[in-house]
């Protein structure tokens, strides 16, 4: 994207601000010092009268405008994201999300693209802290065409809204003549069938140049920008998944409450489906970050762990011709295919208790090298004699098969054969059940 015209979502800030101004003069713009490096300065330029500087007080910032926003203004409080988030959360949570009052925050300097900014200004926990705050719209625009009509979305808005805008300069990857901003709105920006990319921010470009290489090496990835952290586009999210089976989301913000959380929350209550979510490392302060891992490269390696790689090959070989799934439900093993993981990891647990209850077949486990190899090694083993001698473990097994599935680079294989496999070190009574037999 280097042949691109980049522009940072903060400039577009200040010059919505300015532009909004000569549409509508019941509003006014607050800071907190740092107005030329939010971009506000322009529109202390152009409405002075209206233009409040606080000082370096960002909880008095909030105080402020919400007092403004008690007299019917409405108010945009302006400061880096770590000072509007972070320093002054309680006074965001009680004045300004208790009263659901119209304060418009612009947090600029968010994530880790500050760079030079350092470590402290490198705003990570900011949307995880206002996703929590009742009413409050979280909203990360992906470009320059996206964040202006952001900023006019937010005034016509009632109630807090939490915009969060970047210090680097991203590619402008909207056409302002086209585009329309829908809050709470996901926008497909690459349809696909393979895996799903969901993306906000400066990473929804990095989605897209992903997708592209991705398609070099016959995977078709779906993009989707959620501009709208919340409330966030479950139907889209929904449907996206069940069609494609497998999901990455990509932010730049902890892997903790952020966009991964969001559409974590969705596809756990409605839609099972794998989840791979790539962001700020949460393992400790000092580790924030594989400075590669969020770029395209890094989703792309991402995204190479899907159905369409894994199942392709027992399925089309002959190693699976038909699953038998709970209460004497058959299934077709290209219609599983098709369906991935999503399929297996709900069907699996129903199979695994007609198992148990009538020990007529079993299953396998084929363990692969790496997530690149799709040649694996079945290990049979008499059906019978595992459901005799080891009930517990089989229970175990059964009960953790979407589990390791979803999560690691183990293959599961069920068929009618009474395979079944336990060896080259996988501990399978240590692993968690997230799909417990009914």
């Amino acid at each position: 994207m280097a042949d691109v015209k980049k522009i940072a979502t903060r400039v577009s800030y200040g010059e919505a601000l300015v532009e909004l101004a000569a549409e509508h003069d019941d509003f006014v713009v607050l800071d907190a010092d740092p107005a030329a490096a939010t971009q506000t300065g322009k529109f202390k330029a152009a409405c002075p009268d209206r233009f409040f500087d606080v000082g370096i007080a960002e909880s008095n910032l909030m105080g402020v405008a919400a007092g403004i926003a008690t007299t019917g203004r409405t108010a945009f409080a302006s400061t880096f994201a770590m000072f509007a988030a972070g320093r002054a959360f309680e006074q965001v949570r009680n004045s300004i999300g208790y009263p659901h009052l119209n304060v418009k925050i612009g947090a600029t300097h968010a994530g880790i693209s500050v760079g030079e900014d350092g470590a402290t200004h490198q705003c990570c926990e900011d949307i995880a802290l206002m996703r929590v705050i009742p009413g409050m719209t979280v909203i990360v625009p992906a470009d320059d065409v996206e964040a202006r009509a952001v900023v006019r979305a937010a005034y016509e808005c009632d109630g807090p809204v939490y915009m969060r805008f970047a210090r680097l300069a991203s590619p402008v990857i909207n056409d302002p003549e086209t585009y329309k901003f829908e809050p709470g709105r996901g926008i497909v920006m690459r349809e696909g069938a393979d895996v799903t990319i969901i993306a906000c921010g400066l990473m929804v470009g990095e989605a897209l140049e992903a997708a592209e290489q991705l398609a070099a090496e016959g995977i078709d990835a779906e993009v989707i920008n959620m501009h709208t952290i919340k409330p966030i586009d479950a139907d889209l999210i929904v449907k996206s998944a069940a069609k494609t089976g497998h999901v990455v989301t990509v932010e730049e913000h902890s892997v903790i409450g952020g966009l991964g959380s969001a559409v974590a929350d969705v596809l756990c209550e409605q839609c099972p489906t794998p989840l791979k979510k790539i962001g700020v490392n949460a393992d400790g302060m000092d580790v924030f970050i594989d400075k590669n891992a969020a770029e395209a490269d890094g989703i792309i390696v991402n995204c190479r762990i899907k159905p369409h790689t894994s199942f392709r090959g027992p399925f089309e070989s002959g190693i699976m011709k038909m699953m038998t799934i709970g209460l004497g439900k058959q299934v077709g093993a290209e219609t599983c295919h098709r369906a991935g993981f999503k399929y297996m990891a709900k069907y699996v647990p129903m199979f695994g208790q007609a198992i148990i209850e009538n020990a007529p077949i079993l299953f396998a486990v084929a363990t692969i090298e790496n997530a690149y190899d799709q040649t694996a090694e079945l290990v049979t083993v008499d059906a019978a004699d595992v459901y005799e001698q080891e009930p517990i473990l089989l229970r175990r097994a059964i009960a953790n098969m979407p589990r390791i599935l979803v999560d690691s680079c183990e293959l599961l294989i069920v068929d009618e054969c009474g395979k079944y496999f336990s060896g080259n070190g996988m501990d399978l009574e240590a692993l968690p059940g997230i799909f417990p037999l009914k």
